[in-house]
């Protein structure tokens, strides 16, 4: 029985954890967007957690 040398699996796991995160990112990024008036939607730099938090966005 081969035995998978630890290299790969910090490799696999490495790989595995980047793409989780590519797939998290914008969804995460599209529910603070959604959290936000207008003004801070198009702003540079662009923030991650909106300053105040806008309810309202979803009545």
């Amino acid at each position: 029985m081969d035995r998978i040398h630890p290299a790969w699996k910090v490799i696999a796991y490495v790989i595995a954890i980047s793409i989780a995160i590519s797939m998290i990112l914008p969804f995460l990024w599209m529910v603070s967007t959604s959290l936000k008036d207008n003004n801070q939607i198009f702003m540079i730099p662009p923030q991650w957690i909106p300053k105040p938090v806008h309810w309202e966005n979803y009545k």
